[in-house]
């Protein structure tokens, strides 16, 4: 099959949220070239804060993932602010607790854990919004709330005391926080997931609070991502969106073209080694990858030319990513 870069010479920037878990559990040799190549810098931000402030979206209290999430799930938000509740499972250890994302509920499930909380926090004035992804749901704020949240991105896998909501309303959210959990303990269907082997939805986080920007200059960049998030993004900017083909050899670029890639299964064989392929032919002019890992991002700039520099010895993916625990 022709390759579609034959007459492209692009300018490619790759986001990898989420990637500890990639570094946890496998390897990539073209990766590590990658890196060893490039040029590494790194932002006291989470990747998807680096992503707003890329493209010129303010910070409000929050980053407004959950108003700019609204438009990537095909929902108009209203005049007012937004907050993200994904059902997750609070893992107890020694002392605290550590969060793990839930990723395979059911609509059935969902809609039944949706309705009990509903129910609960209507009482305190609050709503919950069904989206169509079943893990996710949005929470309607009737007025600007003076609190601050992390994203589920900057919690995966670490103690959740140090990230709860902070400032002058934060109380309310906490306390919505440990209703949840009091909501779900018994709930029917954790004692029919806990009898198939899988985790309980045991909580809720809440992120991402804030009204939807305005739109923002149209961007030179095609985007490729299954995230609504990203999808929102690229509404706000007027830019084209498509989902993320099945592999490297797959994309239909623009010369400027952006993804948001999630499945970190079979990224080296379908991604990282194809790309350097391509580098190193001249297919790419030059590669950005912006990397997630926790509260921090990671930004790998390679050009061609960087791969001839041949002093620059490969080392193992880790030792390219300090990854700092709250204390």
């Amino acid at each position: 099959m022709q390759s579609t870069f034959e007459s492209t010479t692009l300018n490619l920037v790759v986001y990898l949220p989420n990637f500890g878990q990639f570094l946890a559990q496998h390897d990539s040799p073209a990766l590590e070239r990658l890196c060893a190549a490039g040029v590494i810098e790194r932002r006291d931000v989470p990747l998807e804060g680096f992503a707003c402030k890329s493209f010129g979206i303010p910070k409000q209290m929050d980053w407004p993932i959950a108003a700019m999430s609204m438009l990537g799930y095909g929902l108009q938000p209203a005049d007012q602010a937004y907050i993200q509740l994904n059902l997750v499972h609070f893992s107890l250890q020694r002392d605290f607790f550590e969060l793990h994302p839930v990723n395979d509920l059911n609509a059935e499930h969902s809609a039944s854990l949706r309705a009990s909380l509903h129910q609960h926090f209507a009482q305190s004035g609050f709503e919950c919004l069904a989206t169509p992804d079943p893990h996710v749901l949005l929470v309607p704020i009737k007025r600007d709330m003076e609190v601050s949240t992390r994203l589920m991105s900057e919690v995966w896998g670490r103690d959740t005391r140090h990230y709860m909501p902070e400032g002058s309303d934060a109380l309310p959210l906490r306390l919505l926080i440990n209703e949840a959990q009091m909501i779900l303990h018994e709930h029917p269907v954790n004692s029919a997931r806990e009898s198939q082997g899988l985790l309980a939805v045991n909580s809720i986080w809440l992120s991402g609070g804030g009204r939807l920007p305005e739109p923002i200059a149209k961007s030179k960049y095609s985007f490729f991502s299954s995230s609504p998030f990203i999808q929102g993004l690229a509404a706000l900017t007027h830019a084209k969106h498509d989902q993320v083909p099945a592999n490297f050899d797959a994309l239909m670029p623009n010369q400027q073209t952006l993804l948001w890639l999630t499945q970190q299964q079979s990224l080296n064989q379908n991604w990282f080694e194809p790309i350097l392929k391509a580098l190193k032919f001249g297919k790419i002019k030059r590669l950005s990858l912006r990397v997630g890992i926790g509260d921090a991002a990671y930004i790998v700039t390679i050009t061609p030319l960087d791969l001839w520099k041949f002093w620059r010895i490969k080392k193992p993916l880790i030792q390219y990513f300090s990854i700092r625990t709250a204390s």
